[in-house]
């Protein structure tokens, strides 16, 4: 009997941390961008590429976690070092860099996408979203797995409600796929290491949080109005109020998860979380102002980049185990 209930008890372990870890995973890929219908309009506008893109992201998302594994990788840190040796500190900085871009552009598709509704005036949803993030960020170890996990059900709930859209896009961009299969990899690269260390199922692990992606992507693409303002079919006041939550609880964990450890670099400079987050806030909600196609044009490619950077040098460095990740 004893023997038994440790078992059960192992087993509910086990599946509390493949539940968190593939969770994990999601909140890096549902973002802003996503719910606000412009990823799909630039990047997965049929289903054709949605295939293509599971496939591919699976697998490479499937492979990062193996190598972590594999490697004793459990933190950016020690990934970047077992893949960028002497470098590590200068793609760590570029991991860093990736991150702000995302809360720029997080601002921007979340302030341009609700301007279509409450054109309030330039910053005040910007600081009123900053100030939410602020308060998440200070207690994310209570409030961001919860948001998660809203985000993704708020955001099937509202395509559930939404009429579906007659516009077919037939062709498939190779290039944007291939720019927005490596931005997600980025996007997943500073928590690989961790999901690594807590979940076994890699391949599992990769599969449930690429088909759960998927699935939100699907739905919001036959939702789409495309050439439309606002870019989803909302028009009731339900429809309305679901659209803006989603966007609300989106943005918010996008922040936070990008915020998090772009002030854990910053942090010898100025150790005051909120007053760090606020300045970081601050500075992203200037450039966010560029311009929603321009920001879009220029960061995913690099962001773009820097997972391709991973992606080939954990493939290069798969047979070397000289490595000191302790330091």
């Amino acid at each position: 009997m004893i023997r038994n209930i440790a078992g059960q008890g192992a087993i509910q372990q086990t599946m509390k941390k493949f539940g968190t870890s593939w969770l994990v995973l999601v909140g890096c890929l549902v973002g802003v961008g996503l719910l606000s219908g412009k990823e799909v309009l630039l990047y997965l506008p049929n289903k054709l590429s949605v295939a293509i893109f599971a496939l591919a992201f699976c697998a490479i998302l499937a492979w990062l976690l193996k190598f972590c594994q594999s490697n004793d990788v459990f933190s950016l840190h020690q990934l970047c070092k077992r893949c960028f040796g002497k470098l590590a500190n200068a793609v760590e900085w570029l991991v860093v860099l990736c991150n702000f871009v995302c809360i720029v552009c997080g601002l921007s598709a979340t302030c341009n996408t609700l301007r279509s509704l409450f054109p309030l005036p330039y910053p005040t949803l910007e600081i009123a979203l900053c100030a939410v993030a602020i308060v998440v960020l200070c207690n994310a170890s209570k409030f961001l797995p919860v948001a998660n996990a809203l985000s993704v059900v708020v955001a099937i709930c509202l395509c559930l409600c939404l009429p579906k859209s007659q516009n077919v896009v037939e062709n498939v961009d190779t290039t944007a796929l291939v720019v927005y299969t490596l931005f997600s990899v980025a996007m997943v690269v500073p928590v690989v290491g961790k999901v690594g260390k807590t979940c076994k199922q890699t391949i599992l692990t990769a599969t449930v949080a690429t088909a759960v992606f998927c699935i939100v992507t699907l739905l919001v693409q036959s939702r789409l109005n495309f050439g439309g303002t606002p870019i989803l079919l909302a028009t009731t006041p339900i429809q309305k109020a679901l659209f803006c939550t989603s966007i609300c609880l989106a943005t918010t964990t996008c922040l936070v998860a990008n915020a998090t450890p772009v002030c854990q670099y910053l942090q010898d400079l100025l150790p005051n979380t909120p007053l760090l987050a606020t300045v970081v806030f601050c500075f992203a909600t200037v450039l966010s102002t560029a311009g929603l196609d321009k920001i879009f044009a220029l960061c995913y490619p690099f962001v773009g980049l820097v997972g391709a950077l991973f992606l080939v040098a954990s493939v290069t460095k798969k047979d070397c185990k000289k490595c000191n990740l302790s330091s």
